[in-house]
């Protein structure tokens, strides 16, 4: 049905003698800067990282061979009065067959090689920025701390662990640093819709670094675990160490990096395990430029029950 011309008139004159206040046009106007600055500073990243992995384990009949792609898309907004916002999509596809067992999918004649094909959003958080040293990030995220022995997004996998969290990023004084996060959820590295692919629970991560000098840190860090979900509470966890990181400049040429760490772990909460468990690391490394050197003693101990 076609609108009268004469009512058509009537209505655009309606509408252009509405009065709007000048506030309101201000509001409008910072509103329209705001949205510009969202895309006009944001960033979208593709990766794409392949894989071929064999597996051949004593016991199971067949060897395993995967081959899969990860794709992954990043998009990081512009920030707009301080406050910053990603999300980060993944994908995993199987190129070929799929001749090994990724504990989903009950091809238990083959070892595992725990990566799932999915489609699922690795991460997605808003970052507010108190300052340039100081942010408050809340959402699913990557929470890595120092080498990713305690809490880390086991990187080797195609599917990222990550975690549901608040995280603040705090510097509370010259040299001296915090890194505090509350995690409710673990997303996994299995399968998004299996049921180990999650561990919900009340967990804290704290790191705190001191510069005792230039080139010279302490760090120390507690991690308390409380995790439910498949298996969750049998590996809930409290552990409580020290790190040191020290750089040595011998000349311009020549400098030796050392790095000490020590931490004690034992059962929490609801873990039905009660065990004592010490942690030993130890690095030297020697640089010359271009090449560099290490040497490194790991000693992660055995659940001793008590």
């Amino acid at each position: 049905m076609l609108l009268d011309s004469k009512k058509a008139a009537s209505v655009a004159v309606g509408i252009a003698t509405i009065s709007i206040p000048l506030s309101t046009i201000t509001l409008a106007d910072d509103l329209v800067d705001d949205i510009s600055n969202i895309f006009h500073g944001s960033e979208v990243n593709f990766n794409l990282r392949y894989r071929y992995e064999t597996a051949d384990q004593d016991g199971i009949p067949r060897d395993a061979a995967a081959s899969t792609l990860r794709s992954r898309m990043t998009i990081t907004s512009g920030t707009v009065s301080d406050f910053q916002g990603l999300i980060e999509i993944d994908n995993v596809s199987y190129l070929g067959g799929e001749a090994f067992n990724n504990t989903d999918n009950g091809k238990t004649q083959y070892p595992v090689v725990a990566d799932p094909d999915y489609t699922d959003i690795n991460q997605a958080f808003v970052s507010y920025f108190f300052d340039d040293k100081n942010k408050v990030t809340i959402g699913r995220q990557r929470v890595n701390h120092s080498n990713q022995r305690f809490l880390g997004g086991v990187g080797w996998r195609q599917n990222e662990q990550t975690f549901d969290a608040v995280r603040f990023k705090l510097l509370l004084a010259d040299g001296l640093s915090l890194d505090y996060s509350y995690i409710w959820n673990v997303n996994r590295i299995f399968e998004p819709d299996s049921s180990r692919s999650d561990y919900e629970g009340d967990n804290h991560a704290f790191i705190a670094s001191y510069q005792v000098a230039v080139g010279h840190t302490m760090s120390g860090f507690v991690y308390l675990l409380d995790l439910d979900g498949a298996g969750g509470p049998a590996v809930s966890s409290s552990t409580y160490g020290m790190k040191y990181k020290g750089n040595i400049k011998i000349n311009d040429d020549f400098s030796l990096n050392v790095a000490l760490s020590y931490a004690e772990q034992s059962d929490y909460k609801d873990n039905p395990t009660d065990y004592d468990a010490n942690y030993y690391f130890a690095e030297l490394a020697a640089k010359f430029k271009p090449l560099t050197v290490a040497i490194g003693h790991e000693v992660l101990g055995s659940n001793k029950r008590l």
